[in-house]
Parts: structure tokens; sequence; C-alpha cells
């Protein structure tokens, strides 16, 4: 991936990169978990996959999260 940013920076793009925590992005955290299950290539969603719709229902209403650290 930061290859891929890195090549759109040298073609002129203007670009950001920002750290978002697991607990701010659970769908993209669920997905990045469930990766190894899809092979490799672009995964296309014609629907929202049912282990991704409780997620996507809990960001929608605006449930939060905390982030847990151990020490």
């Amino acid at each position: 991936m930061w290859r891929c940013c890195k090549l759109k920076v040298q073609d002129g793009w203007s670009c950001s990169v920002k750290h978002i925590f697991r607990e701010q992005n659970v769908a993209a955290d669920v997905l990045a978990s469930m990766s190894s299950e899809f092979g490799t290539g672009v995964q296309y969603f014609t629907e929202v996959p049912t282990f991704l719709a409780s997620c996507l229902a809990e960001d929608a209403i605006g449930v939060t999260r905390s982030r847990v650290v151990y020490a």
C-alpha cells in the first residue's frame, strides 16, 4: 500500500496519510481480519457481507469504542 501511495505522490497527486486506530474503523479492521478467506486480488461485494453488517449498522448510529491499551 505504501508503494502505491509513493507512486501517486511521484505522479503529482496531493496525498496525506493518517493513522486511524482499529476502534475508530471497525469495518476496515473486520475486512482486514477476513482477508485471508478471500484469496489474492481485489474482492468486490455487490451486497454487504453478513460478517460486516453489524459493524456498519453500529457505525451508522454512532456507536463509539474505547481504545484498550495494555501496559
